[in-house]
């Protein structure tokens, strides 16, 4: 006899819906930075990591500052987020963002280390997709919330 299977699951209370609003904590919101009581703000990204010869991955969120932060201080943080310890350990060269919607392939292997990891305001590529000056934009242009491939060595 096989029984249940073993499987349990734990449900939620019928009245879950009752009052939302008492129970969402800090970690729900964006805004570790308002939480910590540091004035720098802070994005969240999220990052697959994948290591194909042992068929695991990882989806991880990543808070950084994105005033500061470069590619490489964004690769930095993988080990402190990652909870599988073979992908924490693996060594990455860079970021890959799977789909940049407007088909140029400019920005979508991120390998430069030190390429800033968001655009601040005044290296904001334009609609021709240079900056103020007429260079190209020596930023990665990570968004708020957005999904990236940890490309391994």
């Amino acid at each position: 006899g096989g029984g249940g299977g073993g499987m349990t699951r734990s449900l939620s209370s019928p009245d879950v819906h009752k009052d939302l609003s008492s129970s969402a904590s800090a970690s729900d919101l964006d805004s570790a930075s308002v939480a910590s009581g540091s004035q720098s703000p802070s994005y969240k990204v999220f990052v697959l990591l994948l290591r194909p010869s042992d068929r695991i991955f990882e989806l991880i969120q990543v808070l950084y500052d994105p005033r500061t932060a470069t590619v490489g201080d964004l690769l930095d943080l993988i080990p402190g987020n990652a909870t599988e310890s073979r992908l924490g350990r693996q060594i990455h060269v860079g970021l890959l963002r799977p789909n940049s919607g407007d088909g140029s392939d400019d920005l979508a292997d991120l390998t430069d280390l030190n390429m800033a990891a968001s655009s601040s305001s005044n290296t904001s590529p334009g609609r021709d997709g240079l900056t103020n000056n007429g260079t190209a934009p020596r930023s990665a242009s990570i968004h708020r919330g957005e999904i990236l491939v940890a490309i391994p060595d």
